[in-house]
């Protein structure tokens, strides 16, 4: 994800997912481990282990308005990421859903395990 990360513009898609990702899951978006995640991603961690990082809206503040899309992006895929857990498949979670649909659709191959976890339930035969 780090590398998908480098991007100068947010892929398709992705205006939607940070839209419905603050309107239905934005207590996903705000995990701290989420924020974490991001800092790390982005190389803006800045060795604290409490609080946001400051290092992140260190990058909003010097980015271009595209690249500040995908910083925007990457706190809502770091917050998914964060809340996906191993037992993420038992139940299909909507929020879980979106985040590997979407991850799917940049092109990301979708293990038969995450798949389960959006609800498919057959593996694909190709």
């Amino acid at each position: 994800m780090a590398t998908f990360l480098t991007r100068k513009t947010a892929p398709k898609g992705a205006a939607a997912l940070v839209g419905s990702a603050l309107a239905l899951h934005a207590e996903t978006v705000a995990r701290l481990g989420a924020n974490h995640l991001a800092a790390d991603l982005l190389g803006a961690a800045e060795g604290t282990t409490y609080g946001r990082s400051g290092g992140i809206g260190a990058l909003i503040d010097q980015a271009s308005e595209a690249r500040a899309q995908v910083l925007g992006l990457a706190l809502v895929l770091a917050g998914y990421e964060d809340a996906t857990h191993i037992g993420s498949w038992r139940r299909v979670d909507d929020g879980t859903r979106r985040y590997l649909t979407f991850l799917s659709a940049c092109g990301y191959t979708l293990s038969d395990v995450e798949r389960r976890a959006c609800g498919a339930t057959s593996t694909p035969t190709d």
